[in-house]
Protein backbone atom coordinates (compact mmCIF):
# COMPACT_ATOMS: atom_id res chain seq x y z
CA UNK A 1 0.00 0.00 0.00
CA UNK A 2 3.13 1.98 0.64
CA UNK A 3 4.21 2.31 -2.78
CA UNK A 4 1.30 2.80 -4.53
CA UNK A 5 1.18 5.47 -2.06
CA UNK A 6 4.25 6.53 -3.16
CA UNK A 7 3.35 6.04 -7.00
CA UNK A 8 0.54 8.21 -6.91
CA UNK A 9 1.96 10.97 -5.31
CA UNK A 10 4.93 10.74 -8.33
CA UNK A 11 2.34 11.01 -10.87
CA UNK A 12 0.53 13.10 -9.36
CA UNK A 13 3.40 15.26 -8.96
CA UNK A 14 4.07 14.97 -13.07
CA UNK A 15 0.81 16.46 -13.48
CA UNK A 16 1.63 19.39 -11.80
CA UNK A 17 5.16 20.25 -13.22
CA UNK A 18 3.56 19.62 -16.75
CA UNK A 19 0.86 21.89 -16.62
CA UNK A 20 0.53 24.73 -18.96
CA UNK A 21 1.66 27.85 -17.16
CA UNK A 22 -0.68 31.50 -16.91
CA UNK A 23 2.66 33.42 -18.19
CA UNK A 24 6.45 33.68 -18.89
CA UNK A 25 8.31 36.46 -17.92
CA UNK A 26 9.84 38.58 -20.31
CA UNK A 27 11.71 41.30 -18.58
CA UNK A 28 12.86 41.94 -15.02
CA UNK A 29 14.81 44.66 -13.41
CA UNK A 30 15.58 45.74 -9.50
CA UNK A 31 14.46 43.04 -7.34
CA UNK A 32 11.69 40.95 -7.92
CA UNK A 33 10.84 37.23 -5.98
CA UNK A 34 8.02 34.59 -6.50
CA UNK A 35 6.53 32.35 -4.05
CA UNK A 36 3.90 29.50 -4.10
CA UNK A 37 1.60 28.99 -0.62
CA UNK A 38 3.68 28.78 2.35
CA UNK A 39 6.93 28.09 0.01
CA UNK A 40 9.94 29.92 0.50
CA UNK A 41 10.08 32.82 -2.04
CA UNK A 42 13.03 32.53 -5.02
CA UNK A 43 14.42 35.39 -7.31
CA UNK A 44 11.85 35.79 -10.34
CA UNK A 45 14.36 35.90 -13.36
CA UNK A 46 12.99 36.55 -17.30
CA UNK A 47 12.25 33.39 -18.98
CA UNK A 48 10.84 31.65 -16.26
CA UNK A 49 6.82 30.73 -16.52
CA UNK A 50 4.68 32.07 -13.77
CA UNK A 51 1.17 29.85 -12.50
CA UNK A 52 -1.64 31.37 -10.98
CA UNK A 53 -1.48 29.83 -7.54
CA UNK A 54 1.86 31.78 -7.36
CA UNK A 55 2.52 35.53 -5.86
CA UNK A 56 5.43 38.47 -7.25
CA UNK A 57 6.46 40.35 -5.08
CA UNK A 58 8.55 43.80 -6.11
CA UNK A 59 10.52 45.70 -4.04
CA UNK A 60 11.38 49.64 -5.13
CA UNK A 61 12.07 50.21 -8.74
CA UNK A 62 11.94 46.87 -9.86
CA UNK A 63 9.47 45.91 -12.55
CA UNK A 64 8.56 42.43 -14.59
CA UNK A 65 6.44 41.93 -18.09
CA UNK A 66 4.64 39.33 -18.00
CA UNK A 67 3.58 37.73 -21.31
CA UNK A 68 0.29 35.17 -21.78
CA UNK A 69 -0.62 32.42 -24.43
CA UNK A 70 -2.07 35.51 -26.68
CA UNK A 71 1.05 37.12 -26.83
CA UNK A 72 -0.44 40.05 -24.64
CA UNK A 73 1.15 41.50 -21.73
CA UNK A 74 0.96 43.10 -18.51
CA UNK A 75 3.89 45.24 -16.91
CA UNK A 76 4.35 45.30 -13.23
CA UNK A 77 5.93 48.32 -11.63
CA UNK A 78 4.53 49.45 -8.49
CA UNK A 79 6.65 47.78 -5.42
CA UNK A 80 4.15 45.38 -3.23
CA UNK A 81 2.59 41.73 -3.80
CA UNK A 82 0.55 40.74 -6.94
CA UNK A 83 -1.57 37.53 -6.81
CA UNK A 84 -0.89 35.58 -10.45
CA UNK A 85 -4.70 34.70 -10.20
CA UNK A 86 -5.74 38.03 -10.34
CA UNK A 87 -3.42 39.43 -13.19
CA UNK A 88 -5.59 38.84 -16.12
CA UNK A 89 -7.70 41.70 -15.41
CA UNK A 90 -5.09 43.96 -16.04
CA UNK A 91 -3.93 42.47 -19.21
CA UNK A 92 -2.84 44.77 -21.98
CA UNK A 93 -4.34 43.89 -25.11
CA UNK A 94 -1.61 43.99 -28.21
CA UNK A 95 -2.58 44.81 -31.16
CA UNK A 96 -1.75 42.48 -34.42
CA UNK A 97 2.31 43.15 -35.95
CA UNK A 98 5.72 42.49 -35.41
CA UNK A 99 6.07 43.19 -31.08
CA UNK A 100 2.44 40.25 -30.91
CA UNK A 101 4.62 37.76 -33.12
CA UNK A 102 7.76 38.03 -30.86
CA UNK A 103 5.79 37.55 -27.77
CA UNK A 104 3.89 34.99 -29.73
CA UNK A 105 7.28 32.99 -30.46
CA UNK A 106 8.41 34.02 -26.70
CA UNK A 107 5.41 31.88 -25.39
CA UNK A 108 5.60 29.16 -27.60
CA UNK A 109 9.02 28.28 -27.21
CA UNK A 110 8.59 28.73 -23.26
CA UNK A 111 5.96 26.14 -23.31
CA UNK A 112 7.13 24.09 -26.25
CA UNK A 113 10.13 24.85 -28.03
CA UNK A 114 10.16 24.35 -32.15
CA UNK A 115 12.40 21.65 -32.93
CA UNK A 116 12.57 22.87 -36.54
CA UNK A 117 11.91 25.50 -38.52
CA UNK A 118 8.75 24.30 -40.07
CA UNK A 119 7.01 23.54 -36.53
CA UNK A 120 7.86 27.16 -35.88
CA UNK A 121 5.94 28.69 -38.91
CA UNK A 122 3.12 26.06 -37.65
CA UNK A 123 2.81 27.27 -34.46
CA UNK A 124 2.97 30.90 -35.00
CA UNK A 125 1.16 30.84 -38.57
CA UNK A 126 -1.41 33.79 -39.97
CA UNK A 127 -0.37 36.93 -41.50
CA UNK A 128 0.77 40.08 -39.46
CA UNK A 129 -0.83 43.30 -40.35
CA UNK A 130 0.66 44.72 -43.15
CA UNK A 131 1.16 41.42 -44.81
CA UNK A 132 1.38 40.04 -48.21
CA UNK A 133 -1.52 39.01 -49.98
CA UNK A 134 -0.54 35.83 -52.05
CA UNK A 135 -4.10 36.15 -54.36
CA UNK A 136 -5.40 32.92 -56.72
CA UNK A 137 -2.51 30.50 -57.67
CA UNK A 138 -4.19 29.87 -60.75
CA UNK A 139 -2.89 33.28 -61.90
CA UNK A 140 -0.18 35.66 -61.01
CA UNK A 141 -0.05 37.00 -57.78
CA UNK A 142 2.72 39.72 -56.44
CA UNK A 143 4.64 38.43 -53.03
CA UNK A 144 6.30 41.15 -52.58
CA UNK A 145 6.12 43.86 -52.43
CA UNK A 146 2.82 44.53 -50.59
CA UNK A 147 1.09 47.49 -52.34
CA UNK A 148 1.86 51.00 -51.33
CA UNK A 149 5.64 50.36 -50.74
CA UNK A 150 7.91 53.16 -49.56
CA UNK A 151 11.74 52.98 -49.60
CA UNK A 152 14.87 54.64 -50.33
CA UNK A 153 16.92 51.62 -51.15
CA UNK A 154 18.98 51.39 -54.21
CA UNK A 155 17.95 48.08 -55.19
CA UNK A 156 14.97 45.93 -54.42
CA UNK A 157 13.13 42.52 -55.43
CA UNK A 158 9.22 42.04 -56.97
CA UNK A 159 8.64 39.17 -56.40
CA UNK A 160 5.60 36.45 -57.37
CA UNK A 161 4.36 33.30 -57.76
CA UNK A 162 4.60 30.75 -60.59
CA UNK A 163 1.20 29.54 -62.02
CA UNK A 164 3.29 27.88 -65.15
CA UNK A 165 6.43 26.13 -64.72
CA UNK A 166 7.33 26.76 -68.41
CA UNK A 167 6.07 30.44 -68.67
CA UNK A 168 7.90 33.39 -69.35
CA UNK A 169 6.78 36.94 -67.55
CA UNK A 170 6.57 40.79 -68.73
CA UNK A 171 7.52 42.88 -66.42
CA UNK A 172 6.48 46.57 -66.74
CA UNK A 173 7.14 49.48 -64.56
CA UNK A 174 5.25 52.76 -65.06
CA UNK A 175 5.19 56.44 -63.14
CA UNK A 176 1.77 58.03 -62.19
CA UNK A 177 1.03 59.64 -65.28
CA UNK A 178 0.95 56.13 -66.16
CA UNK A 179 3.88 56.40 -68.85
CA UNK A 180 6.37 52.73 -69.12
CA UNK A 181 9.43 53.29 -67.60
CA UNK A 182 10.75 49.51 -67.24
CA UNK A 183 9.38 46.71 -69.77
CA UNK A 184 11.33 43.52 -69.30
CA UNK A 185 11.42 39.79 -70.27
CA UNK A 186 11.65 37.45 -66.87
CA UNK A 187 12.83 33.82 -67.02
CA UNK A 188 12.69 33.79 -63.04
CA UNK A 189 9.53 34.62 -60.72
CA UNK A 190 11.88 37.89 -59.38
CA UNK A 191 13.38 40.83 -60.87
CA UNK A 192 15.79 43.26 -58.69
CA UNK A 193 14.70 46.73 -59.60
CA UNK A 194 17.73 49.88 -58.96
CA UNK A 195 16.96 53.00 -58.58
CA UNK A 196 20.34 54.42 -60.00
CA UNK A 197 19.97 52.01 -62.99
CA UNK A 198 17.27 52.11 -64.17
CA UNK A 199 15.03 54.56 -62.44
CA UNK A 200 18.30 57.54 -62.60
CA UNK A 201 17.32 57.82 -58.88
CA UNK A 202 13.75 59.44 -59.16
CA UNK A 203 11.45 59.81 -56.22
CA UNK A 204 7.91 59.78 -56.89
CA UNK A 205 5.24 56.71 -57.33
CA UNK A 206 4.90 54.17 -59.40
CA UNK A 207 3.02 51.17 -60.18
CA UNK A 208 3.60 47.64 -61.47
CA UNK A 209 2.47 44.73 -63.40
CA UNK A 210 3.54 41.15 -64.07
CA UNK A 211 1.93 39.30 -66.89
CA UNK A 212 2.62 35.79 -68.70
CA UNK A 213 4.28 36.41 -71.99
CA UNK A 214 2.51 33.30 -73.34
CA UNK A 215 -0.72 34.10 -71.77
CA UNK A 216 -1.03 37.69 -71.38
CA UNK A 217 -4.68 37.14 -70.17
CA UNK A 218 -2.83 36.00 -66.75
CA UNK A 219 -1.71 39.37 -65.25
CA UNK A 220 -1.11 40.74 -62.07
CA UNK A 221 -3.08 43.32 -60.59
CA UNK A 222 -1.36 46.77 -60.44
CA UNK A 223 0.83 47.16 -57.50
CA UNK A 224 1.70 50.57 -56.28
CA UNK A 225 5.30 51.74 -54.64
CA UNK A 226 6.87 54.97 -53.94
CA UNK A 227 10.17 56.01 -53.93
CA UNK A 228 11.50 58.54 -50.93
CA UNK A 229 14.88 60.39 -50.07
CA UNK A 230 17.22 58.87 -48.10
CA UNK A 231 17.16 61.75 -45.77
CA UNK A 232 13.45 60.78 -44.80
CA UNK A 233 14.90 57.16 -43.85
CA UNK A 234 17.62 58.81 -41.86
CA UNK A 235 15.73 60.93 -40.25
CA UNK A 236 13.46 57.69 -39.38
CA UNK A 237 16.61 55.83 -38.33
CA UNK A 238 17.37 58.76 -35.80
CA UNK A 239 14.25 58.34 -34.11
CA UNK A 240 14.52 54.77 -33.71
CA UNK A 241 18.44 55.03 -32.20
CA UNK A 242 16.95 57.48 -29.53
CA UNK A 243 14.01 55.84 -28.83
CA UNK A 244 15.71 52.14 -27.91
CA UNK A 245 18.76 54.21 -26.50
CA UNK A 246 20.52 51.99 -23.61
CA UNK A 247 16.85 50.14 -23.18
CA UNK A 248 16.78 46.13 -23.26
CA UNK A 249 13.40 46.02 -23.81
CA UNK A 250 13.18 45.05 -26.79
CA UNK A 251 9.35 45.97 -27.39
CA UNK A 252 10.72 49.49 -27.78
CA UNK A 253 12.52 48.93 -31.14
CA UNK A 254 9.73 45.97 -32.19
CA UNK A 255 7.05 48.64 -31.70
CA UNK A 256 8.95 51.10 -34.04
CA UNK A 257 9.41 48.42 -36.51
CA UNK A 258 5.20 47.80 -36.79
CA UNK A 259 5.32 51.54 -37.08
CA UNK A 260 7.32 51.30 -40.26
CA UNK A 261 5.15 48.56 -41.58
CA UNK A 262 1.98 50.44 -40.92
CA UNK A 263 3.71 53.38 -42.97
CA UNK A 264 4.47 50.50 -45.34
CA UNK A 265 8.49 51.01 -45.17
CA UNK A 266 8.82 47.19 -45.17
CA UNK A 267 12.17 47.35 -46.53
CA UNK A 268 13.76 49.79 -43.86
CA UNK A 269 11.63 48.03 -41.42
CA UNK A 270 13.61 44.57 -42.40
CA UNK A 271 16.73 46.23 -42.40
CA UNK A 272 16.60 47.66 -38.44
CA UNK A 273 14.89 43.77 -37.35
CA UNK A 274 18.00 42.54 -38.86
CA UNK A 275 20.01 44.77 -37.15
CA UNK A 276 18.50 44.59 -34.25
CA UNK A 277 18.75 40.49 -34.34
CA UNK A 278 22.55 40.80 -35.15
CA UNK A 279 23.13 42.96 -31.69
CA UNK A 280 21.40 40.26 -30.15
CA UNK A 281 22.81 37.24 -31.09
CA UNK A 282 22.22 35.15 -28.25
CA UNK A 283 18.55 36.01 -28.32
CA UNK A 284 16.71 32.91 -29.63
CA UNK A 285 13.76 34.47 -28.98
CA UNK A 286 14.45 37.03 -30.90
CA UNK A 287 15.73 35.25 -33.69
CA UNK A 288 13.05 33.46 -34.13
CA UNK A 289 10.43 35.54 -33.91
CA UNK A 290 12.64 37.68 -36.95
CA UNK A 291 12.54 34.27 -39.21
CA UNK A 292 8.61 34.33 -38.65
CA UNK A 293 8.51 38.16 -39.49
CA UNK A 294 10.78 37.33 -43.05
CA UNK A 295 8.36 34.22 -43.57
CA UNK A 296 5.17 36.22 -43.23
CA UNK A 297 6.21 39.03 -45.47
CA UNK A 298 7.57 37.07 -48.49
CA UNK A 299 11.11 37.42 -47.92
CA UNK A 300 11.76 33.97 -48.42
CA UNK A 301 15.20 33.34 -49.56
CA UNK A 302 16.46 35.08 -46.86
CA UNK A 303 14.19 33.05 -44.09
CA UNK A 304 15.43 29.62 -45.68
CA UNK A 305 19.21 31.12 -45.24
CA UNK A 306 18.53 32.74 -41.63
CA UNK A 307 16.95 29.24 -40.79
CA UNK A 308 19.90 27.62 -41.52
CA UNK A 309 21.84 29.66 -38.37
CA UNK A 310 19.67 28.70 -36.03
CA UNK A 311 19.13 26.12 -33.39
CA UNK A 312 16.39 24.34 -32.72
Amino acid sequence: MKYITVLVLFFFGMVCTAQTPDYCVYLVTGNATIKAGNKRPVKLTRNAVVYKDQSIFLSNNAKVTLVNKDADYLVLNAAGEYKVADLHKNITKQPPGVTKKYFGVLWSQMVKSASSYEELLKSNKGGVMGGVTRGNDDCIAIIFPAGGLKTAADSFAVIWNRPDEDEEYLFNLYDNAGNQIIKQTVKDTQIIISLSAQLDGRQGKYFFKVSGKRFRACTSDATTLEITTRESELKLRLANTMASLNSEDFTVQLDFIDSLIKEKRTLLAAEIYKELVQKNAGDSFLSKSYLVFLTNYGFNKEAEAFSKTIIF
